[in-house]
């Protein structure tokens, strides 16, 4: 069976895990019994010459329990909330808090203010929640594309539909920096069903990219031999005999080998990329754009060289 670890808690040495993941069942785990680590990270070295300083944040999916988190109600004000008891508390530590209205219990969590999250029922049913305007219906939590966070205190948070600050209200609660669309934070009715609900967080700096794998069989004329871990040299002779299109560029006076042609739509203007025919670049080309009207960023007749996006899309860098 497989499970996946979903919560660390370093303080009183515990695990908290999802059982039966990735298609597998459910069953006991007994008292002692180990566990293989089945990792999701791993390290590569890049190309020669790449090589930076800078420190790349990863996402962070934080789980809970709605029952062990979120404080109900659809009012707010001095004693108003919901007493928490902690039933899969074991050890030491407290067993259970109150938390008011519109708060999540997080103990000592990392939120910031306005931090962009997702919220997922992971196969549960939907938090539903509202907005605290009269008249306004309650809606499903997971029906918002975007949430913000609101850190309240070091243990709780709320959550907002857009980006908020200090009000100015006599109670200091916070408000929407447009206050027509986004009043406060919300209100949470109930706390749906499932015990696996997430936050997920993405940094604005990850970095991301595609990585493959390429598995070859290879056959033999006869029975080989070999064993695992021998160590072989390939020589490959390529048969195929390809054309190449040779232009001489005037303005640059330079040979230009097999140009490539693309239009507007190939450009994303969101990823600042081109899409190409794949195995058409290699990492660092020099290339000469040329338009007659060029895209915005780019110049008619200047040299750029190629960097990877993905496959089959490239960036231009000078």
């Amino acid at each position: 069976m497989v499970v996946k670890i979903i919560d660390v808690i370093d303080k009183k040495s515990q695990l908290r895990i999802l059982r039966a993941v990735n298609g597998t069942t459910a069953g006991v785990h007994t008292n002692g019994a180990l566990l293989d680590e089945d990792p999701r990270n791993f390290v590569i070295s890049t190309r020669a010459g790449i090589q930076t300083d800078a420190t790349f944040e990863g996402t962070v999916e934080h789980y809970f329990d709605p029952a062990q988190v979120v404080g109900t109600g659809t009012a707010r004000g001095v004693g108003i909330g919901t007493t928490l008891a902690f039933t899969d508390q074991i050890g030491v530590g407290i067993t259970n808090a109150f938390v008011r209205t519109q708060n999540l219990w997080f103990e000592d969590h990392e939120f910031l203010l306005n931090e962009e999250v997702v919220y997922k029922t992971n196969g549960g049913t939907p938090i539903l929640v509202w907005t605290g305007v009269t008249g306004n219906p309650y809606v499903n939590l997971d029906s918002f594309s975007k949430l913000f966070t609101v850190p309240t205190s070091a243990n709780t948070i709320g959550i907002a539909t857009g980006k908020v600050g200090l009000g100015s209200d006599s109670n200091g609660y916070y408000v929407g920096l447009d206050s027509t669309a986004v009043p406060s934070t919300l209100y949470f009715v109930n706390i749906g069903v499932g015990n696996t609900h997430s936050l997920k967080f993405t940094p604005n700096n990850l970095l991301t990219g595609d990585i493959t794998q390429n598995t070859v069989t290879v056959s033999t004329a006869s029975t080989h031999q070999l064993e695992n871990n021998d160590r072989v040299y390939v020589t490959v002779k390529p048969k195929d005999i390809k054309t190449v299109e040779v232009k001489y560029n005037d303005f640059n006076r330079r040979i230009v080998f097999d140009p490539q042609d693309f239009v507007a739509g190939d450009i994303d203007l969101s990823r600042n990329t081109i899409t190409v025919t794949k195995g058409v670049f290699n990492f660092g080309d020099k290339v000469i754009y040329t338009a007659s009207s060029p895209a915005g960023g780019l110049v008619n007749e200047k040299m750029y060289y190629v960097i990877f996006y993905n496959e089959t899309n490239i960036r231009l860098i000078f």
